[in-house]
């Protein structure tokens, strides 16, 4: 009788063991999924051309750091400095008007991220922007 309660025991002891070790393999196997990155954070700096000044017309547009909101959309802000405390103006896409105030000494422009590309807005109006280059008056 002693060795069938000894038997019995162990058959409890290894179903036990058996089920420990199915959890543990079946939480090791289980994929860990981040949750998908939002469209207004798919954006890089390596997406702007920030094109490099002469010095002398033109000067290099300065990036802040990339900033993540609340939302989890992320911002960057440019800026555009005169040279020798004349007046700048902020180009985008090699020819195209920047914004609307280019009678200052700086200009600054926030772009955003939107659906993974950079975007300036003004007025209303969204402009997609892949190069910044600063005039000097």
């Amino acid at each position: 009788m002693e060795t069938f309660s000894f038997i019995f025991f162990l058959q409890k002891i290894i179903i036990i063991i058996i089920l420990m070790l199915n959890n543990y393999v079946n939480s090791c196997m289980t994929a860990i999924v981040p949750p998908p990155m939002p469209a207004c954070a798919a954006c890089s700096i390596n997406q702007l051309m920030l094109t490099p000044g002469n010095g002398m017309t033109t000067t290099t547009p300065i990036p802040s750091g990339i900033v993540t909101d609340p939302n989890g959309c992320i911002h960057i802000m440019v800026t555009c400095m005169a040279i020798n405390g004349g007046t700048v103006f902020m180009q985008f896409n090699i020819n195209q008007g920047g914004p609307s105030n280019p009678t200052n000494p700086m200009i600054t422009a926030t772009l955003n991220c939107i659906d993974g590309q950079w975007v300036f807005q003004q007025g209303g109006i969204s402009q997609i922007i892949n190069e910044i280059n600063c005039q000097n008056a």
